[in-house]
């Protein structure tokens, strides 16, 4: 066998030969160095266990970390009492999880005193405002004080560890104190409904405040966050004075939840059988002091020329004692063309920010009223009222018996009090034209598009009688020649929330606006929105499926139904647009079209719009216990002071070209700036957890 020196001797003769030899050595040697150099420097494959820091000193911290072969970066700092200064309070990985080595711990520490910040000037604000303003500044609401006043849910005064704060006061406190706020509340409007509580969050929007709470055993200031109450005093759906304090016990353990879960629902459902009885006992003692009272009345004589009219159904029988005293307990204001019955109150609903119901017609049955369905009873009672009207409000919930929602189908009995009620009061609103600039992105001679901005309410109502887009409009079909009776036959087809932005069309004439009208019945009309909602799906798109109607307990917010026994059939279609982590942008296409009802559905699934305040958005439902994180959410809800929804696309038959037209709005610039915010947030975590 021909030894290998015999072979390099016989490559040296080939000098070609020898060159490629020697390269693809060279190239060989280079390879396995920085293999070896690869290994060595990021230790590929190697993991490390992060150990648990909480409650560790900080250098001892640090030397555990060295140990582990981690690095320990302080991200934030707390003032805990309880707690020495300096130890570790929270870190970010978790203790258990396994890291490449020289990974990054971030850490919050327990600073050696409380971080002094100055107390904002809240007075004159609405409760919610001031919440927002004491949060941001590091402070929270440590009771509420409730004063008659006409200024209702708006604070009064503010005091600071027993001291006024004015506007010219110059005051500081240790962050995490809190501030008492005196609020005002309208006379004899003074108690709340007690909620059935999982936290001890959100007592405030009720008006109640947090009295003792007690924590069972294993429960310590770390994972003080993760305990749910289990044990409330007084118990749900009880009444209770507004500023009454609720006392909580709070417990990690899943069993004793699970224990007392059914007990407080079996509680709950008694308390509110029992207030409901108390409330219709109340209503009957009412109707029937009303009752003798108005028969007291009239057995005085008076002229035949001072008795007021009866209403037809009176006048076809019944003695004349009878119709004068029905008269004399009946309310005057009867209804007369009022579109919102027909349209049940979803067109205020959808376009006003109006708090509470307004009476728009009242009545006490007579005592020796005989069973008869609700419809039928106000169908003969109201001059100038459908019987269809008034199933539509009632479908609506806006007709109280004894002050509960009831059916058409309801059996009037003896003394019923029945009222209507709207969110809006009574009045005669002249529509007046006014020069308000619209972004109109199409026209022609049938229809036209309105690209709506956030905050511009599309019809007037309560509180905003003028500055609408009907008013806008009134103006603008003024100039092109649009005789106003034309435009009361036309004109809105649909309307969206007063602080959604995004696309509506518009009808020039009856027809189209009759054609236009048919397509939406029809559910033909093609309606996409982009919404950024709290939370991440587990899957890629869905549907959601749940009858929505005005919602039971709270008037102003819509309900989803689930088992179908009240409410309008709905259907959302949502798709992922892009992950966040903490929030998602989703596309969502509409089915029906039902008030809120992207609002009211993500809410249902647990995915609220991202500040939505009616619906439980405005508050941190996702994310991290950093300062620095809530404070970057404020910021994104002071970007957007809205919930983020706006109406992308709008696609339907032209009415009167017959061809398929779709019209896109962009975002505008409130959410595209808040999606930036998010896209630099998570763009910079993601670069943290790989480095």
């Amino acid at each position: 066998m021909e030894k290998p020196q015999n072979y390099l001797s016989r490559l040296r003769r080939h000098p070609l030969l020898w060159n490629l030899a020697l390269i693809a050595a060279i190239i060989l040697a280079m390879a396995v160095a920085a293999h070896i150099l690869m290994q060595l420097g990021t230790r590929h494959g190697a993991r490390r266990t992060v150990p648990d820091l909480s409650g560790v000193q900080l250098d001892q911290a640090q030397r555990i970390a060295r140990k582990h072969d981690l690095q320990l970066h302080i991200n934030d700092s707390l003032f805990v009492p309880a707690y020495e200064g300096g130890i570790v309070l929270d870190q970010l990985p978790e203790g258990g999880v396994e890291v490449k080595p020289g990974r990054t711990v971030y850490i919050t520490i327990n600073s050696f005193r409380q971080k002094m910040v100055p107390v904002p000037y809240v007075a004159g604000r609405s409760l919610r405002q001031a919440k927002n303003m004491l949060e941001i500044a590091g402070l929270e609401i440590a009771e509420l004080v409730y004063r008659a006043d006409m200024a209702t849910n708006y604070v009064l005064e503010e005091y600071c560890e027993g001291k006024p704060v004015t506007p010219t006061t110059r005051m500081e406190a240790e962050m995490g104190s809190g501030v008492t706020l005196y609020v005002g509340v309208e006379e004899g409007y003074g108690t709340t409904i007690v909620p059935r509580l999982v936290a001890k969050g959100r007592l405030w929007e009720l008006g109640l405040n947090v009295g003792r709470v007690d924590f069972d055993e294993g429960v310590n200031l770390l994972n003080q966050k993760d305990t749910r109450v289990y044990i409330q005093t007084p118990g749900a759906e009880r009444s209770a004075a507004l500023g009454s304090k609720v006392d909580l016990r709070l417990t990690l353990d899943e069993k004793k939840l699970a224990q007392y879960r059914a007990i407080a629902e079996k509680q709950a459902k008694e308390a509110a059988e029992e207030r409901l009885q108390s409330e219709r006992e109340h209503a009957d003692s009412l109707a029937q002091a009303e009752f003798e009272r108005a028969a007291a009345g009239s057995a005085e004589e008076q002229p035949a020329d001072e008795l007021v009219q009866a209403p037809p159904a009176c006048r076809a029988g019944g003695s004349r004692k009878r119709r004068r005293i029905f008269r004399l307990m009946a309310d005057e204001r009867y209804i007369e063309e009022d579109p919102e019955l027909y349209q049940g109150s979803e067109a205020t609903e959808e376009d006003g920010e109006g708090a509470g119901l307004y009476e728009h017609f009242a009545v006490v049955a007579d005592k020796g009223q005989t069973p008869l369905r609700l419809d039928k009873f106000l169908t003969v009672r109201m001059e100038k009222c459908s019987r269809n009207r008034i199933q539509a409000a009632a479908d609506s919930g806006n007709i109280l018996v004894n002050g509960k929602a009831a059916k058409s189908s309801y059996k009037v009995k003896p003394l019923d009090r029945i009222q209507i009620v709207m969110p809006y009061p009574r009045r005669e609103v002249e529509l007046v034209a006014e020069d308000i600039p619209l972004d109109i992105p199409y026209e022609d001679q049938w229809l036209l598009l309105v690209d709506k901005p956030a905050g511009l309410v599309v019809h007037p109502g309560v509180g905003n009688y003028s500055g609408t887009l009907v008013n806008a409009l009134m103006h603008h079909l003024n100039k092109q020649g649009i005789p106003a009776e034309e435009q009361n036959r036309a004109g809105l087809v649909h309307r969206i929330d007063k602080n959604t932005s995004g696309l509506l069309v518009i009808a020039k004439d009856e027809q189209t606006h009759a054609r236009l009208a048919k397509q939406f019945f029809d559910h033909t009309i093609q309606r996409r929105y982009v919404a950024l909602v709290w939370g991440n799906f587990d899957e890629d798109e869905g549907t959601i499926t749940g009858n929505i109607g005005r919602s039971p307990k709270d008037r102003q917010k819509m309900f989803v139904f689930a088992d179908g026994s009240d409410g309008k059939h709905a259907v959302t279609h949502w798709k992922v647009l892009k992950r966040y982590g903490y929030v998602t942008l989703v596309e969502c296409r509409l089915e029906t079209g039902r008030t809120h009802q992207i609002r009211v559905h993500m809410a249902w699934i647990g995915h609220p719009l991202f500040n939505d305040e009616r619906y439980g958005g405005d508050r941190i439902l996702k994310g991290t216990t950093f300062a620095k994180y809530r404070q970057f959410i404020e910021n994104c809800f002071a970007v957007m002071p809205r919930h983020a929804l706006h109406a992308r696309l709008l696609g339907f038959e032209h009415p009167a070209t017959h061809e398929n037209v779709l019209f896109e709005s962009p975002l505008p610039a409130d959410f595209q700036s808040l999606l930036t915010k998010w896209n630099i947030y998570t763009s910079a975590a993601k670069e943290t957890k790989e480095n």
